[in-house]
């Protein structure tokens, strides 16, 4: 396996256990990791980006342009 991937999917895993305490740039860092080229990694990815959305609710909506196309794009890859 890839060390730097396994980094990465790491790093999503933290996020979104994270949450909002993570930060304002949370979203759009997964969302960038929707796009990378390890399955794996963009799995942890969108399950990041769900438990976020989860936490805000109605709120999301802003985030949807940012990743929602790449969300569809990770469904349809597995």
């Amino acid at each position: 396996a890839n060390p730097a991937a396994a980094d990465r999917r790491a790093a999503a895993f933290a996020l979104g256990k994270l949450g909002l305490d993570a930060g304002p740039r949370v979203v759009p860092a997964l969302a960038r990791l929707l796009g990378d080229a390890d399955a794996s990694v963009r799995a942890n990815a969108a399950r990041a980006l769900g438990e976020i959305s989860g936490q805000l609710g109605k709120g999301a909506a802003p985030d949807w342009p940012l990743c929602g196309d790449k969300l569809a794009a990770a469904v349809s890859d597995t």
